[in-house]
């Protein structure tokens, strides 16, 4: 991982708002999704296997329906605009919907923030 990419995840403060999910290119889960071809960086994962993993182009998830897939940044983005310019700050941000069937997993709105925020720097960059 590039160092200011890791230098953003610090300022955003993903790991420390994450916890005990936070992954990162030590976790064995990242180097899992790594050889399997994805150009995966940090993220979040439950025991259970829910996760959402930031990529460079791409965001992976399985969401609590154990449906896999990746949404690109640029999509992403929109979504969680739209869901924050129609739920607010009050909402707790666990899920949120990418379409009828299926929802990203994003802890909560500390979570999402700095979720949100690391996309926008590598989608900008």
């Amino acid at each position: 991982m590039k160092k200011n990419i890791e230098a953003r995840i610090k300022r955003n403060k993903l790991d420390l708002c994450a916890g005990k999910f936070y992954v990162n290119n030590d976790s064995d889960f990242i180097k899992d999704l790594k050889q399997k071809g994805f150009s995966a960086l940090v993220g979040i994962r439950r025991d259970d296997d829910v996760y959402t993993v930031i990529g460079n182009d791409f965001t992976y998830y399985c969401s609590n329906f154990r449906v896999e897939g990746q949404i690109s940044h640029d999509a992403f983005l929109k979504i969680l605009k739209k869901n924050a310019l129609k739920f607010g700050k009050t909402a707790e941000y666990e899920f949120v919907e990418i379409n009828e069937s299926c929802s990203i997993w994003v802890l909560n709105i500390e979570t999402m923030n700095a979720i949100w925020n690391t996309i926008m720097f590598l989608h900008n960059e």
